[in-house]
């Protein structure tokens, strides 16, 4: 897993949680808790949604009044009385952002900034710009068409499959930027580990990813991951998952030193709980089960080139000039998890931003990828 968000740097309160792209045949298991599987974050909010209408309806509208969408969510109600509330604050929630920010010319811009130095990449600005240019096309009309459809409708055409382009949209355009909604879900519902198994890429290509909630006790909110209740319809209390990371928001007040010592804190549970070990069969593994910690070796656990996972060792220092095409604020995806002494140790050096900076960046003779 390459971690690049969330309690290594410090867009957390905002995105909390270890988010990672997962890598198979890196030798390295990471076990989970209560998982939740989704497609990308889009979908993952909106089954969720429903998911928490069928457990308590009192607690899906008091999320919908923490959302300000009491007034939409109403309105949708009474033209469509059919309609169950789930669907109905997802259609909400879905016909909020009339933009999509990532079409906005941003991505060309910042390519542009790179490829001047660098002719070989000027081809794909011109894909990137000409794909842009279709996908906002493809997000004006949905965004139109959805106005006239009914709730179950719209929820519906985000999980039509065969609509490649309107997938990957809805996982970065509006509710699949809501990140920290994505959390207060996981949180209600006592999900430890979301799992996206088609999540949109910013290079307009779908991968894997997961975000993990998991914490010491003394930060972590109830997951039932200790019954043998993994249904339970049980949920956690709706304020207390509306900020479930309070303590993150004290951290980044109190600066980086606070900052760091929450990270050693999480680093050091994840070593207690064997958060990360050594698949003893099967070395392509991305989780093992709780029936095969008998055969699983322990894991030294690092993150990066420096061993030590926090805010500041897990960025590469780079100039504008040089940073890869499309990928500003990449110098933070320098933390591959590892083992120490184990086949995993190869990736310590080999975040997409290293391998991204190529022979054309002052740190690439310190990052050599075999």
């Amino acid at each position: 897993m390459e971690n690049w968000g969330g309690w290594t740097l410090t867009d957390c309160p905002r995105g909390c949680g270890l988010w990672a792209n997962i890598w198979k045949g890196t030798g390295i298991a990471m076990r989970v808790r209560r998982p939740f599987a989704a497609l990308n974050t889009a979908t993952a909010i909106v089954v969720m949604l429903q998911s928490l209408g069928a457990r308590n309806h009192a607690a899906l509208w008091q999320l919908a009044e923490a959302l300000h969408l009491a007034e939409p969510v109403a309105a949708l109600q009474r033209e469509h009385s059919s309609a169950s509330l789930a669907s109905c604050v997802a259609s909400a929630l879905l016909l909020q952002s009339r933009q999509c920010p990532v079409l906005d010319g941003s991505r060309a811009r910042n390519a542009n900034a790179s490829m001047r130095a660098n002719a070989r990449e000027r081809p794909q600005l011109e894909q990137l710009r000409a794909a842009d240019e279709r996908l906002s096309e493809h997000w004006q009309v949905w965004q139109n068409a959805a106005t006239r459809m009914s709730p179950g409708r719209i929820v519906r055409s985000l999980m039509e499959p065969q609509s490649f382009e309107m997938h990957w949209l809805h996982g970065v355009c509006g509710i699949g930027q809501r990140r920290a909604l994505l959390a207060t879900l996981a949180c209600l519902l006592r999900h430890q580990t979301i799992l996206l198994v088609a999540a949109s890429n910013d290079n307009g290509l779908l991968h894997q990813e997961l975000v993990d909630f998991e914490l010491p006790p003394s930060l972590a909110w109830s997951s039932d991951a200790h019954t043998h209740h993994p249904s339970s319809v049980a949920i956690n209390d709706v304020q207390q998952c509306l900020d479930p990371f309070a303590f993150a928001a004290k951290d980044v007040a109190a600066g980086m030193d606070a900052l760091a010592r929450r990270q050693q804190t999480i680093h050091a549970y994840y070593m207690r709980a064997r958060k990360f070990m050594l698949p003893a069969m099967d070395t392509s593994a991305v989780v093992y089960r709780a029936s095969a910690k008998r055969t699983a070796e322990p894991c030294k656990l690092a993150f990066g080139v420096h061993r030590t996972w926090d805010a500041a060792q897990c960025t590469v220092q780079h100039d504008r000039e040089h940073t890869p095409a499309g990928r500003s604020g990449s110098s933070a995806k320098a933390c591959f998890a590892w083992c120490e002494g184990a086949m995993s140790q190869a990736n310590a050096a080999v975040s997409l931003f290293q391998v991204a900076l190529g022979d054309g960046g002052p740190q690439s003779k310190n990052y050599q990828v075999c």
